[in-house]
C-alpha cells in the first residue's frame, strides 16, 4: 500500500512538472547551457537540452538566454539584447545576417534599426530603408561605405565630402551629391546645373559662365574663356574699349558706332585727330567704321567714299583719284561726278546738266550755266523790245 501510495505521488509530481522544449545548447553538453537558480537542465537525446521543470521557479528577469527562452517560453523563442525578456522574433539577437528593423527594435529599443546590410542594430533616427530625409549621420550609420546624404535627402551617397559642404567641391562630387547640378563651379563652393564643366577650355556660353563663376557672366568672344565685361560678347551695342579688350583682346577697340570690336591702331571713341599719334589712317577708317572710309590727307577725320550726295572737291578726288575722266569733283547736289563743277569757262549743256540739273544749258559764251537756252533768251529779249515799242 504504501509503496503504490509513493507511486502515485511521483506520478503527481511529474504530471504538473512543465517540462521545457528541445533547444540547442553550446556544445551537447547541457551543462554548457547557461544557469538558473531553480532551474535544472537535462539531456533530451540527439545532443539537444531541456529545462526539468519550467515552473519550478520565477521566470527570470534579468541574463535570460536564447536557450533558456527557447526551452521555457511558448512562443517567444530568443532573450533581448539586454537579457531582461524572452521576445517572438524570427532570430538571435546575436546574429550578424538577415537582421530587420522589426527585429532590431525587439531587440534592443536604443538600436531600433537594421543597418543596410542587415548585419547590426544601429541607433539612426530613421530606417535604413528610408527613401526621403537621409542627414550625414544616419548615412554614415546605416552604411559607412556611403557616409553622406545627398542633396535632395533620397539617398547616401559615397562622395568625398558632405553635400551641404560649401567648400572643397569637385565634379565628381556633385554628380554624386546632386545627379541635376553635376559640376563643381570654379570657386568650388557648390554645385551648378552647366552644361560642361567648369574647368572646360572651349564651348563656353554666356548660360555657363554665369553659372561657373557670376564674378566672369560672358562668354568670350572665341568661347575659350568667361569675361567680366559688362555686356555680353555677342552683343550688337553699348561696346566700349574695356569690353572689348576683355571680350576679344585682338580686337581691343569699340567702332565708332559702338556696335562691335575691331582691330584698329588705337581707339576709334575719342580719338584726338590733332595729336600726331591719334591721326586717322586709311585702315583705322576701315576698322572704325567700314569699308570704303579713307582718311583725309591731314588726317584729321576718315571720308566715306560709298556716299552719294554730300561730297565735295578734295573728299572726291580722295576717293576716286585724279586721273582723266575720274570722278574727281562735287556737282552741286555734293555727288561725285568727271566734271570741274568751279569751271569759269568752257561749259556745254551736258556739263551744266551733269553739274546742276536746275541750271542745265550752258550761256552763248560758255562762261555760265542757265535756267534755259540761249534761243529762248533771245525770244524773250525780242518780246521785250516789241513790247516797248508798242507803248
Amino acid at each position: 500500500m504504501i509503496y503504490q501510495v509513493i507511486i502515485f505521488s511521483a506520478f503527481i509530481l511529474l504530471s504538473a512538472a512543465q517540462l521545457g522544449a528541445l533547444v540547442n545548447c553550446p556544445t551537447q553538453d547541457c551543462n554548457s547551457c547557461d544557469s538558473f537558480t531553480g532551474f535544472l537542465w537535462q539531456s533530451g537525446g540527439s545532443g539537444q537540452c531541456q529545462i526539468v521543470d519550467c515552473s519550478s521557479g520565477s521566470f527570470p528577469k534579468q541574463n535570460l538566454s536564447d536557450q533558456f527562452c527557447g526551452s521555457c517560453s511558448s512562443n517567444a523563442h530568443y532573450a533581448n539584447q539586454n537579457g531582461t525578456q524572452c521576445i517572438q522574433i524570427q532570430q538571435s539577437c546575436s546574429s550578424n545576417s538577415n537582421l530587420t528593423d522589426n527585429i532590431c527594435s525587439l531587440c534592443n529599443s536604443q538600436t531600433p534599426y537594421a543597418s543596410s546590410d542587415q548585419t547590426k542594430c544601429i541607433n539612426s533616427t530613421a530606417s535604413c530603408s528610408s527613401t526621403s530625409g537621409w542627414t550625414d549621420s544616419n548615412c554614415i550609420l546605416c552604411n559607412p561605405q556611403k557616409p553622406f546624404a545627398s542633396l535632395s535627402g533620397f539617398s547616401c551617397v559615397d562622395s568625398s565630402i558632405s553635400c551641404s559642404s560649401s567648400s572643397g567641391w569637385s565634379d565628381a562630387d556633385c554628380a554624386k551629391c546632386s545627379p541635376s547640378s553635376p559640376y563643381s563651379n570654379q570657386l568650388k563652393t557648390n554645385c551648378v546645373a552647366s552644361t560642361q564643366t567648369c574647368s572646360s577650355a572651349s564651348n563656353w556660353t554666356d548660360y555657363n559662365c554665369n553659372l561657373c563663376n557670376p564674378s566672369k557672366p560672358y562668354a568670350a568672344t572665341d568661347k575659350n574663356s568667361c569675361v567680366a565685361s559688362t555686356i555680353s560678347c555677342s552683343s550688337v551695342n553699348g561696346w566700349n574699349d574695356s569690353n572689348c579688350q576683355l571680350c576679344s583682346p585682338s580686337a581691343p577697340y569699340s567702332n565708332i558706332y559702338q556696335t562691335g570690336c575691331v582691330n584698329s591702331s588705337i581707339k576709334c571713341v575719342g580719338r584726338d585727330s590733332t595729336k600726331a599719334n591719334q591721326v586717322w589712317t586709311d585702315n583705322d577708317c576701315v576698322q572704325c567704321y567700314a569699308a570704303g572710309y579713307k582718311a583725309s590727307k591731314d588726317g584729321y577725320q576718315c571720308v566715306d567714299c560709298n556716299a552719294t550726295t554730300g561730297m565735295n572737291n578734295s573728299q572726291c578726288a580722295l576717293c576716286n583719284g585724279t586721273g582723266q575722266g575720274a570722278n574727281q569733283y562735287a556737282n552741286s547736289q555734293g555727288v561725285c561726278v568727271a566734271v570741274n563743277c568751279d569751271q569759269q569757262s568752257g561749259w556745254v549743256d551736258s556739263d551744266c546738266a551733269t553739274c546742276n540739273q536746275a541750271t542745265p544749258f550752258a550761256s552763248q559764251n560758255g562762261s555760265s550755266c542757265n535756267t534755259t537756252t540761249n534761243s529762248q533768251i533771245l525770244i524773250i529779249f525780242i518780246f521785250i523790245k516789241f513790247i516797248f515799242l508798242l507803248l
